[in-house]
């Protein structure tokens, strides 16, 4: 189970994530990044599509600059030179904002899974659930 550090961010962002490959998935290109924690990794399923969403919501509360995310292609962009490119450009852009920001904000936590496999996360899941449910216990 792995654990993060929000002190440790800085220094190690370059070693968190890395966009290990693209495949293609019906009409769109899926990518594949890694996530690694201490000893532990996991590997998340993105389109653009989904960096774009993530890229907006960053811009809204954390007031990154918009800029950060390599733009929308319309044609053209499932040629192999044009998805090597972009993966490459997805990896810097998730690097970038794990540099930028002082800790992992929830958006992207929920996008590279932590609340799947961190142990905060998890706690954080749990509690959620418990809040929800209840405890199960009977009087």
């Amino acid at each position: 189970m792995a654990r993060y550090d929000p002190d440790t961010i800085k220094t190690e962002a370059t070693n968190i994530v890395t966009v290990i490959k693209a495949e293609q998935e019906d009409n769109h290109t899926v990518y594949v990044i890694r996530v690694s924690l201490e000893k532990y990794s996991w590997t998340v399923r993105h389109r653009y599509s989904h960096f774009d969403d993530l890229n907006d919501q960053l811009i809204q509360y954390w007031k990154l600059d918009k800029f950060l995310l390599p733009p929308k292609k319309l044609f053209g962009n499932q040629t192999d030179s044009f998805v090597q490119k972009r993966k490459n450009e997805l990896e810097v852009y998730l690097r970038t904002v794990l540099r930028l920001l002082p800790k992992v904000p929830p958006p992207l936590a929920a996008f590279l899974e932590f609340p799947i496999y961190e142990i905060h996360g998890i706690l954080k899941s749990l509690a959620k659930e418990l809040f929800i449910r209840g405890f199960g216990f009977d009087k």
